[in-house]
């Protein structure tokens, strides 16, 4: 398939225009739409129900399950509110995301997000050297655990 005939972008189903379609404003408007959301993400925090939130345009929700309400089949997704209601991006393996509440990030693996965890003070030892191999280890544990080292 050549890209002159397809609709949208592979990987986030971005609307394309097409020489002589109509209303193209329509088309990319919602590009843009969706790329202001896509582009360096922030999520207020994770949520399962939509019926329990106050969204303003731009807002946006890591989907958790079960998903209820408007939100039911979009579990793992992100959730981002408009003026014309809920948009749903599936996020892609490598994805970032702040989350406002938590005040951390979140990465998309593929399989799952995931969030850090606070590393503990150095504890025990009774040299320094021992304390700084032990916090160097939980570093470099919590850094293959995000799969920035293989």
């Amino acid at each position: 398939m050549t890209l002159a005939s397809q609709s949208e972008t592979a990987r986030h189903a971005l609307p394309l225009l097409h020489v002589g379609q109509s209303q193209k404003e329509i088309f990319h408007n919602e590009a843009l739409t969706r790329i202001d959301h896509i582009i360096m993400p922030v999520i207020e925090t994770a949520s399962d129900n939509p019926d329990v939130l106050v969204p303003e345009p731009g807002q946006s929700w890591l989907v958790l399950a079960p998903a209820q309400g408007e939100w039911t089949g979009h579990a793992g997704k992100i959730a981002s509110w408009t003026e014309n209601g809920w948009r749903y991006w599936e996020p892609k393996a490598g994805t970032h995301v702040f989350d406002r509440q938590a005040d951390c990030f979140r990465i998309f693996h593929g399989d799952g997000w995931f969030a850090p965890t606070a590393l503990p003070a150095p504890t025990g030892g009774t040299t320094i050297d021992v304390e700084a191999r032990a916090a160097i280890s939980s570093i470099l544990g919590i850094l293959r655990d995000f799969r920035f080292f293989p």
